[in-house]
């Protein structure tokens, strides 16, 4: 029969102060990662919103447009009538 070592208080508190050390450590990693991604998400939401804008402002000019060719539209139709 094999003799058992006896574990004290000292021992176990060290396993789980080395468990804790791990998992931290873990944990850090993942803290990390997630901050990259989130930086990664914020310079997509900046480029959408770019993007957007950028958008936005063809819209206007395709209103412009339209609105010229409305008008063109209306001065020849007040040309025929004189």
């Amino acid at each position: 029969m094999k003799n058992k070592k006896e574990i004290t208080i000292e021992d176990l508190a060290g396993m789980v102060q080395k468990g804790f050390l791990e998992i931290n450590g873990k944990f850090e990693k993942i803290d990390n990662r997630f901050d990259k991604i989130d930086k990664r998400f914020e310079k997509l939401e900046k480029g959408q919103k770019e993007i957007i804008e950028k958008l936005d402002k063809k819209a206007d000019k395709f209103e412009v447009r339209e609105l010229g060719h409305r008008i063109e539209t209306l001065e020849l139709k007040a040309s025929w009538g004189k």
